[in-house]
């Protein structure tokens, strides 16, 4: 005899939005229950979880227990790319439904970029499908005045993970207004955007840029056109002498930084 699913209701779906460890395990652990179970709105315990910001204000248990909550969730096998559809017939996964509770009308939390950041590592890390809805759903956040070194850091990890950047740029110039002109973090997202198109679209192709430079000014200081910034540097000398594939090979090994970023790409 089959065993009756077990039924994701309200409160179970409260627990999960407060980051109730304990009860939402309890639940799982029962007979019939599916960690990828939907409720009669066509949310997940995983999309729910990502809701700890939304118009009820933030529950009262430190962020962290959400997010270790999301991690007991994902053990279990939680579908990052399960979708809600919406009546607009738009398919939103637990990625973009976390971001679309950073709205200023009812967060007025200041962990809750960083939870958010903190959420959209997670999923992304768990193989969430990273396509245009994810970018232009985090910089709209920027348009909807909601700018924070957070959403840059999602941004750029977006761009790590693959995300195409077609249309970003165009987006870019479209959307740009005298404030985001001078907001730092949403240059830093349209530069990187730029960067990446500008090497092809990849990020494979962008972490390149920087070898590819020194190849090139190496090919100059070989042919008497140019004179590296650093002539004494034995380092630079030895390179510069190598043939091309051991040049190339070399420089895989350094740790060039994007200027951008400030990370190691």
């Amino acid at each position: 005899m089959a065993v009756p699913a077990a039924t994701l209701e309200g409160s179970i779906l409260d627990a999960a939005r407060e980051g109730d460890r304990d009860t939402v395990v309890a639940w799982l652990d029962s007979p019939g229950a599916n960690v990828n179970a939907v409720a009669h709105d066509g949310v997940s315990l995983l999309m729910v979880v990502g809701c700890r910001y939304g118009p009820d204000g933030p529950p009262p248990r430190d962020a962290e227990t959400s997010l270790e909550l999301a991690r007991e969730l994902l053990r279990r096998g939680a579908d990052v790319n399960l979708e809600l559809v919406r009546p607009s017939s738009i398919k939103l996964r637990a990625f973009e439904i976390s971001l679309s509770c950073l709205d200023t009308a009812f967060v007025s939390d200041d962990a809750a970029p960083e939870f958010v950041r903190d959420f959209a590592y997670l999923l992304i890390d768990a193989g969430s499908q990273v396509s245009e809805l994810c970018v232009f759903t985090l910089l709209q956040m920027f348009v909807n005045g909601q700018s924070s070194r957070c959403l840059a850091e999602i941004f750029f990890k977006l761009l790590r993970a693959g995300a195409p950047m077609d249309t970003a740029p165009t987006y870019f110039r479209t959307e740009q207004t005298p404030a985001l002109a001078q907001d730092e973090h949403w240059s830093a997202c349209r530069a990187l955007a730029e960067g990446v198109q500008a090497a092809g679209g990849s990020w494979a192709g962008y972490r390149r840029t920087p070898r590819k430079e020194v190849l090139r000014l190496r090919s100059l200081v070989l042919r008497g056109r140019a004179r590296p910034h650093r002539a004494n540097d034995a380092i630079m000398k030895t390179i510069f002498r190598l043939p091309n594939e051991l040049a190339w090979k070399v420089l895989g090994f350094w740790r060039a930084t994007s200027d951008i970023t400030g990370e190691v790409i």
